[in-house]
């Protein structure tokens, strides 16, 4: 029997609010991450010159960037249900406007620390709170492919060689300038974001009821899922810093060792899409571990292997290593759900944040100990395969459960 014409009117409605949302969400997220992260690098040299401070106080300013992005995610991530989400995403914008025009005008570096702060707290709520809130809400099916479209990173490769390109000319002024343009801008299409799809009223109350703040941290797949993200995220974030110069010390020219990052890069853009779709084919959780094994594989070789075939480590690294946001969003929506996936994803947000600050330093230690990255190249490795079984286990739980974790093994 077809549907009533009210029901069928209300799904094609539903339908185009969907898309609005979802095509709202990829901007955000692009807009959000794609120049906090992308031009940070590309503008280090002219935000020495422009405040006056060594390399080592300049870069301190990605430190004030990512630590409020953790800390706001884990403090508004509850938020999230009770809040229109339209709405905070509109005030995230806002925030990364002021940062970005602050970092513009401004001349002291003690203020360009705090606009660097603003930027990541409202890229928390433009680019990871808001889109997998949003998405949980409005796709059940196939939720993986569209947290892989949200999270396609077009601008953060774009960006880099836009500020290459645009700095001489420009300057860095004109430049965050624009980002602070670009960031207003993103209220219009924000406009078009719908909150939830039409449902009864019982429905609409269990979606805004709180999830227990306690349930998250009596969980154990919470924390092995957290601290896996966490392994990843702190080694991701280390091959970034260390892939040239460990290259160079295998005796590649610097060109071939910065060759190496574009192709991480680009390979990332592919990985991202490839991976929406193996979580909706596999299951988010099992998809994690598939990207997890093929990471540990890849820092064994860049130990083991000749240079020859570092091109294509650096690809298949790109490729299962760029999508960790999109199975990060996964796997937390398919646990915990609509009403309470932004405070798990707040949460485990923060736990990820020692990771991403430790590993790279650690790294750099160690190569400062004996001037060779190979054992903390190796130590990686046992660390992306003790994640993998961390992993292995949140699998085995959710089939366990069944009924509780139904949707995290689909």
């Amino acid at each position: 029997m077809g549907g009533s014409p009210v029901s069928e009117t209300s799904e094609r409605h539903d339908h185009k609010r969907r898309q609005r949302t979802i095509a709202a969400c990829f901007v955000a997220q692009n807009i959000g991450m794609g120049l906090a992260f992308g031009s940070f690098g590309p503008l280090l040299t002219a935000n020495e010159a422009h405040f006056g401070v060594d390399r080592a106080q300049a870069s301190f300013g990605m430190s004030a960037l990512i630590s409020a992005l953790g800390i706001f995610s884990a403090l508004l991530g509850g938020l999230m249900g009770k809040l229109p989400v339209r709405a905070m995403m509109m005030a995230g914008a806002i925030l990364n406007g002021i940062g970005y025009a602050g970092l513009s005008l401004g001349a002291d570096y003690g203020v360009a620390i705090a606009m660097f702060a603003l930027i990541g707290a409202g890229t928390s709520l433009i680019a990871v709170l808001g889109p997998v809130t949003l998405a949980t809400r409005w796709v059940a099916v196939g939720r993986g492919k569209v947290l892989s479209i949200i999270n396609l990173p077009l601008v953060l490769f774009a960006t880099p060689f836009l500020v290459a390109l645009l700095l001489p000319a420009w300057g860095r002024e004109a430049i965050y300038h624009g980002f602070a343009t670009a960031s207003f801008a993103l209220l219009l299409p924000l406009l078009l974001v719908s909150e939830r799809p039409t449902e009864s009223d019982s429905q609409a109350a269990a979606g805004r009821m709180a999830t227990p703040t306690i349930r998250f941290f009596r969980r154990g797949d919470f924390w092995l899922l957290a601290l896996g993200i966490g392994i990843l995220a702190g080694i991701g974030t280390a091959y970034t810093v260390h892939a040239v110069p460990y290259a160079v010390s295998r005796d590649l020219s610097q060109a071939q060792a910065a060759g190496l990052l574009s192709l991480y890069a680009g390979a990332g853009i592919f990985g991202t899409l490839l991976f929406g779709w193996l979580s909706d084919k596999l299951g988010a959780s099992m998809a994690l571990v598939l990207a997890a094994f093929t990471q540990t594989i890849m820092w064994l070789l860049l130990v083991l292997a000749p240079t020859a075939i570092f091109p294509i480590i650096a690809a298949i690294l790109g490729i299962v290593t760029v999508p960790l946001v999109t199975l990060h969003g996964a796997v937390l929506a398919a646990l915990f759900g609509p009403a309470g996936v932004s405070k798990a994803m707040g949460y485990s947000y923060a736990i990820k944040l020692p990771f991403i600050f430790g590993v790279t330093p650690l790294i750099g230690w160690l190569f400062m100990l004996d001037g060779h990255y190979q054992p903390a190249f190796l130590g990686c490795a046992a660390a992306l395969l003790a994640a993998t079984l961390l992993f292995l286990v949140v699998v085995r739980w959710a089939k366990a459960r069944p009924v509780a974790t139904a949707s995290l093994n689909r």
